[in-house]
């Protein structure tokens, strides 16, 4: 009993630390990636993954080591020779298996544990759901279940890579059941999920004895496998020889041509994984036509699963093109009957790479970008290192999907600062093919030794450093070069504005007064007095907004006239009441731009003051009731456009000034990130700690700068137009890359230029011109 322990815990113990490092590792990477993103406070549920997902590893990787390993060194007829009870040998593969398990929920909990009491703040909804007994009951339930479940299909199916597929099936059908009778036993119905906290202690027993002896039921069955492999293999028709029964038949004479190497090759490679791949291959395109179907299929939290599930299914494709030949031993085979290594590598790459870029092909049509092309390529690259660097065939085809995992783990803060890039992991693809094929002569000769490691080491380490440096030389390489003469001139323009800016008195801006006017004013105005504190504020604009706020007048033109009736307003009332409200907004827009000329407006409040009371007055003058000389009159004080292309420009070089006047500083003084400012808006997104993003930004300022200025000068683009949208890139270049949203927000800096357009400016000269002529 003592040996039979022994020799099946020296087999699981690889599977054990891969897995246990890939715990530790894989929360090392969480935090450090959650370290650069998250300023305020981390967040739990990546934590919760990799405790419910790396026990569950252990689960489906347990079944295939101890019963694949017996088959992948035909091992099983020398255990029927030996004088013990087959009983003993399935039972102790199974107290290994769970005692196994058991071990890695310790360490996984454990860490978790770590991770609770260093975060602050551990609720989330997932959390809620399974920091509490019985969530981690459910979820130990589910890993027994799924080990269980392991060791049938294992008994079941000779091969284990078979075993795994058929695992798939095999535990939805076993675990839906055993969901729908606990909630039937629960609640009452099949499908229905209440609170626990309406439940009776009875129904909660009820469900704990049938989960036990669903457990129960399930072992037994998997025990009876175990023995009809073990002693009764003749009535397994899964296991039978049909070499031994077939009866002798003489040779055939040879008709056709001798196929040459590389056919033979080809033939042998597909022969051996034909129903993998073709399995492989169908789960892939099922999983992307549901993807492709779903009505969620925008949802981040959709895309990742599909996108997880794809990577798994490429890796292990990328597993298949070495795992025949290890398995049947037939590398030393070839390296002794003088077999080149190159053709080797070439027909077993083959055709798992043609079932990889097949799905590619389908991921790019369905989804329409190529990151997904990108990352089927890279785990399909970590697969098919794994089963040359592993080895036993079963722990290599195990730890296939692990590789991909931890390298987008060390690459995950990297593209989360760049993920528009993430197309560049496809560069992982040839370099771990080279290295593939540059350790194929000594795969073939078994020879696992220090070159044949370090070797794999250093093409592993140029794969990581790869995507990095072509994202930092395509960022690089698309960087503006200074235009010094247009700096100078810019210079000579913002010194004359400061002069200018000390002669003229400057008003005073209410705090609320640069809020958008499509923000909602959640406080419920006063239209009872509106009118008459619109009176006071077209009188008195020494604070612009103090007497009218811009909630105020949005709420007056977005309620309905029967409510406004109801509180006693006259039709007439209610026209007037809007009359004076948009002459307010075409005063505030009037007196910003003439301000703005003289260099006492802001570029932000030429934006978020002018330009939206304009946009304002261009949606609602024609809605309301009014004389032709009323509406004249509102017309009138809207600005002409010489005024509005003056104010634009010395707004926009006054904010150029600004920006130059005040370099990158830390946004505090223990930080790693850079802030700087430009219209009122802070640039501080995480690459700031990279001088080579800050210089990015201030050179792509200047050509956003003197495009915009140019524009003013010689006509605004249309919007919608390729000049609109060359603007709107250069400002969001200015931004930074588009990094993953958690905390940090980035600016839309193309929000402040969204009216500087040829329709704005049309429209405003349509209404002018026609309540002119009204005149």
């Amino acid at each position: 009993m003592k040996q039979l322990l022994w020799k099946d815990l020296i087999t699981l113990r690889p599977l054990a630390i891969a897995v246990v490092a890939g715990i530790l590792l894989f929360q090392l990477f969480i935090t450090a990636g959650q370290f650069i993103f998250s300023d305020v406070q981390f967040d739990i549920d990546p934590y919760l993954l990799v405790w419910i997902l790396m026990p569950n590893l252990m689960a489906m990787g347990t079944p295939a080591m101890l019963v694949g390993n017996e088959e992948e060194a035909r091992t099983f007829q020398w255990l029927r020779t030996l004088p013990v009870r087959w009983q003993r040998i399935v039972d102790v593969k199974f107290l290994v298996g769970l005692a196994g398990l058991l071990t890695i929920w310790a360490v996984a909990s454990l860490v978790m544990a770590i991770a609770v009491l260093l975060i602050d703040d551990a609720s989330s909804p997932m959390a809620d759901d399974v920091l509490h007994p019985i969530g981690v009951t459910r979820l130990l339930f589910f890993s027994v279940l799924l080990l269980i479940c392991g060791f049938i299909t294992a008994y079941l199916v000779r091969s284990p890579m078979g075993g795994l597929i058929l695992l798939v099936p095999v535990i939805l059908l076993a675990s839906w059941f055993a969901v729908g009778v606990v909630q039937t036993i629960l609640f009452g119905h099949f499908d229905v999920y209440g609170s626990l906290n309406n439940v009776s202690k009875s129904a909660i027993q009820k469900s704990a004895i049938f989960a036990l002896g669903y457990l129960f039921v399930l072992w037994c069955i998997q025990r009876l496998l175990g023995r009809r492999r073990l002693v009764s293999v003749e009535r397994a028709p899964l296991l039978v020889s049909h070499e031994i029964v077939r009866p002798y038949q003489p040779p055939i004479e040879q008709v056709l041509k001798r196929p040459s190497r590389v056919y033979a090759l080809l033939w042998q490679q597909l022969e051996q994984t034909k129903w993998f791949l073709g399995m492989l291959t169908f789960a892939g395109f099922v999983v992307l036509f549901a993807w492709y179907i779903s009505p969620q299929r925008q949802d981040a939290h959709i895309q990742i699963l599909a996108q997880v599930a794809l990577g798994v299914i490429s890796s292990w494709l990328g597993a298949l093109a070495f795992y025949g030949d290890t398995v049947r031993g037939r590398s030393v085979y070839f390296a002794d009957h003088g077999v080149r290594p190159s053709m080797i590598w070439g027909t077993r790459i083959g055709p798992p790479l043609v079932c990889c870029l097949f799905l590619a092909g389908v991921g790019v049509w369905m989804s329409g970008g190529a990151s997904m092309a990108a990352i089927l390529f890279a785990a399909f690259a970590f697969g098919q290192l794994a089963a040359t660097v592993t080895p036993r065939a079963t722990l290599g085809l195990l730890t296939a999907p692990l590789y991909p995992a931890f390298s987008l783990s060390i690459l995950a803060p990297f593209f989360g600062l760049y993920p528009n890039y993430i197309y560049t992991v496809i560069f992982i693809f040839p370099v771990l093919l080279l290295a593939t094929w540059r350790i194929s002569s000594r795969w073939l000769e078994q020879r696992r030794d220090v070159w044949f490691q370090w070797t794999v080491i250093a093409f592993v380490l140029i794969a990581f450093v790869t995507p990095m440096v072509i994202v930092a030389g395509l960022r690089y390489s698309s960087m503006p070069s200074i235009d010094s003469n247009w700096r100078a001139e810019m210079s000579q323009r913002s010194l004359a504005i400061a002069k200018m800016q000390t002669k003229f008195e400057q008003d005073e801006f209410s705090k609320t007064v640069s809020v958008s006017i499509f923000a909602p004013d959640y406080r419920e105005p006063d239209f009872g007095n509106l009118n008459e504190r619109l009176l006071a504020e077209l009188e008195d604009l020494q604070e612009i907004g103090d007497e009218v706020k811009y909630g105020e007048i949005n709420a007056l033109f977005r309620i309905e006239e029967i409510l406004l009736r109801q509180q006693g307003w006259t039709v007439d009332e209610i026209a007037e009441m809007k009359r004076n409200a948009l002459k307010v907004l075409a005063t505030w827009a009037d007196v910003v731009r003439k301000k703005a000329t003289h260099g006492a407006s802001t570029l932000y409040q030429v934006s978020s003051v002018a330009d939206f009371s304009e946009e304002y007055l261009l949606r609602y003058v024609d809605t309301i009731q009014g004389t032709d000389e009323q509406i004249s009159e509102i017309v009138s004080r809207i600005p002409d456009e010489e005024l509005r292309r003056r104010s634009r420009t010395v707004a926009l070089l006054q904010a150029w000034d600004d920006y130059q006047r005040h370099p990158w500083k830390k946004v505090t003084v223990d930080t790693w990130r850079y802030e700087r400012r430009f219209a009122n808006k802070v640039l501080n997104d995480p690459t700031t700690f990279l001088s080579l993003e800050r210089a990015r930004s201030d050179r792509f300022l200047d050509e956003a700068v003197q495009l915009t200025l140019d524009q003013l000068e010689h006509g605004l683009p249309r919007d919608g137009s390729p000049e609109f949208e060359r603007r709107a890139d250069y400002w969001t270049e200015f931004a930074g890359p588009r990094v993953f949203k958690n905390v940090y927000n980035a600016p839309q800096f193309a929000d402040l230029f969204q009216n500087w357009t040829l329709d704005h400016e049309t429209a405003i000269g349509v209404l002018r011109q026609r309540y002119s002529q009204s005149d």
